[in-house]
């Protein structure tokens, strides 16, 4: 993930923030129209021209995915839902003899539409997800320069359990996000 961010007190000062992370999810549906999900995992930081390289650190999150249409008693290949996300992780560095961390912390809320064609799901839509990094060791906060984006991507069932998904995001940030995934018998 590449995103550009700039120092909150000061517009003026800008920077290119850099994240790689790997992600495990684990998504439960209590209900047909409801996914709740945790993640975990690892992710590091580094920002360009303050020449910081963050350490590996433990990353963690969760968020709701509400399905928005078709309702419950319609059916429809066609699916749009809501995505609601938080995701944290905080790395440290030395600079200059001084051990500096940066929290990172990004919120999301995305409306995703899809439509399903056999074993193949592709997928679009708009996102809003705005991040903060609270540097500790220095006075400049910092926040992303972008806070809207959109996405695309897709979802290839290999079975009906087994699937692959790629997406790219860009405006906000720009990713690619690789995913192989496994759902129980009897979930959607």
């Amino acid at each position: 993930m590449q995103r550009d961010v700039h120092v909150i007190e000061d517009d003026s000062i800008v920077d290119e923030a850099a994240s790689s992370r790997f992600l495990v999810k684990l998504n439960l549906a209590p209900l047909d129209i409801l996914d709740v999900y945790g993640l975990g995992g690892a992710a590091d930081f580094s920002l360009d021209d303050a020449n910081y390289r963050g350490t590996l650190a433990t990353l963690y999150g969760g968020g709701i995915r509400p399905m928005l249409l078709p309702l419950w008693f319609f059916q429809s290949d066609l699916n749009v839902s809501a995505d609601l996300q938080y995701l944290a992780y905080t790395t440290s560095d030395e600079i200059a003899g001084e051990d500096i961390e940066a929290r990172y912390q990004e919120f999301q809320a995305a409306l995703i539409i899809a439509y399903k064609l056999q074993g193949v799901v592709p997928y679009g839509g708009v996102k809003f997800n705005p991040i903060t990094i609270h540097m500790t060791g220095v006075d400049n906060d910092l926040a992303g320069d972008t806070n809207a984006g959109v996405f695309i991507g897709t979802d290839y069932f290999v079975t009906p359990n087994v699937f692959f998904n790629g997406e790219l995001s860009i405006f906000s940030e720009t990713s690619i996000f690789l995913m192989v995934g496994y759902g129980y018998p009897g979930q959607r």
